[in-house]
């Protein structure tokens, strides 16, 4: 009997500290910018940089909850795919965040400044607030953290001057599907994805 409730509170100590021992929402969102940052642009990379670039990417994919945004994002729609459905749609919305997350141009990268102005948590979630200085223009972007089965921190929103991303993708989603088909929404995102 003793020896149950030592597991049982072990478990739920563990369970408490995980969030405080995870990596904090602030390091999550540092990272996947960093990441960004350290893109290398060139119209001749060698393999080792495309390689380093492949690297970045994935860095900067981790940090978000690719399952959550899509689900949030297809809202009632999503119940209508199979999995293999699913799993295409994760997929080109996890490059439309990469594409809208890596700008096209190097000059725009070397003028991007982020000060990171606060982080809130309260229980699984959190927001970190920054405000990005592009070339003498300011833009405030917060990201909206959960804590995740899996113990991290991890993306699941990203609001731009408090208007949110996934709100803009459910509302533009459900119209497209509604109006024409979900064929027709995964033939704009790959026109989309493809497009400069």
């Amino acid at each position: 009997m003793r020896t149950q409730i030592l597991i049982w509170l072990s478990y739920f100590c563990i369970s408490i500290l995980n969030p405080i021992l995870a990596a904090t929402p602030e390091k999550v969102v540092k990272r996947m910018v960093n990441a960004i940052k350290l893109k290398k642009f060139s119209d001749n990379l060698t393999e080792k940089e495309l390689e380093h670039n492949r690297k970045m990417v994935r860095i900067a994919a981790e940090s978000f909850d690719i399952e959550s945004m899509g689900k949030a994002a297809l809202d009632k729609h999503w119940d209508t795919l199979d999995a293999a459905r699913r799993e295409e749609l994760l997929d080109k919305i996890k490059e439309l965040i990469i594409k809208l997350a890596y700008p096209a141009k190097s000059d725009v990268v070397g003028n991007i400044q982020v000060i990171y102005k606060n982080q809130q948590v309260e229980h699984d979630k959190a927001r970190v607030n920054t405000l990005v200085i592009i070339k003498e223009k300011e833009l405030k972007i917060d990201y909206l953290l959960h804590f995740t089965e899996n113990n991290q921190w991890l993306i699941y929103d990203v609001l731009s001057s408090d208007r949110s991303l996934i709100e803009d993708y459910r509302k533009q989603f459900d119209k497209i599907i509604s109006t024409y088909s979900i064929d027709k929404l995964f033939e704009l995102l790959d026109k989309k994805l493809n497009s400069q």
